[in-house]
Parts: structure tokens; sequence; C-alpha cells
């Protein structure tokens, strides 16, 4: 077999790729949270995931008189997105997203005499089984 008969495939998966990052990009366009939270579609090096960004620039938990940007980051695949319920499915993980984000900064913020009273790096809610409390 020729090295040829790979490319339809790899073509096919640009296609959904390009077709995806379209859809993505116009959809967000719609989408708020809270002032100065945005979401964006982010490069990603693999080519069967999108890279969604939520990013805000907010006072740091250390030192409230500055500020800082803070971001996190789901990839979705691009298979994911070619159901019609596509929209279902994708507003569903950008609310898991935000959820897990203030999961965290309510960890970074919530002290008792300087000490976290959880640490905000441990897994975020989404990524916890039932036992984890």
């Amino acid at each position: 077999m020729c090295a040829d008969a790979a490319l339809p495939p790899f073509v096919e998966v640009i296609m959904h790729l390009f077709e995806a990052k379209r859809k993505i990009r116009a959809f967000l366009k719609d989408v708020t949270y809270k002032p100065n939270y945005k979401f964006e579609l982010v490069d990603s090096p693999d080519l069967d995931v999108l890279l969604i960004r939520l990013e805000v620039i907010t006072a740091d938990s250390d030192n409230p008189k500055v500020t800082t940007k803070v971001t996190s980051d789901i990839k979705i695949p691009i298979w994911e997105l070619v159901d019609d319920r596509w929209q279902e499915f994708f507003s569903h993980q950008l609310y898991v997203m935000i959820v897990d984000f203030e999961h965290h900064e309510i960890n970074e913020w919530f002290k008792i005499k300087g000490n976290h009273y959880r640490e905000p790096h441990h897994a975020p809610p989404s990524k916890r089984h039932e036992h984890d409390h």
C-alpha cells in the first residue's frame, strides 16, 4: 500500500477540524459569563481536538493589589461536535469548565489565618469521583 492511501482520512480530519473551528468561533461570540471573563478558541497542537480557554484578568489571591491573568483550558474532541446535538454538548462542557474554574478560585481565596482551607490545585469537581470529597 502506498503512502497516499493515508491521505484521504487525514484530509477528512482537517476538514472536520476546520468546520468545528468555524462552528465554535461563531458559537463563542454569543457566550457570556461575568464581566471580564472570556472564552476563546486557541491553537492546539492536536488535530483531533479543539482547545477552549476561559480567561479573566483579576486580583491575585496572594497579593490583591496586583492583577493577574487566570486561565483554564479544556480539550474537546472534534468528533463530539459532528452530532446534531453538538451545541448542547458544548454548552455543557463550558458550564462544567466554569464550575471547575470557580471552585479553583474559591480555594485560592478562602483562607484561614493566611492558609488555604483547601488546596486550590487539587482535582476540580468534574475530575473527582464521588468518594473523593
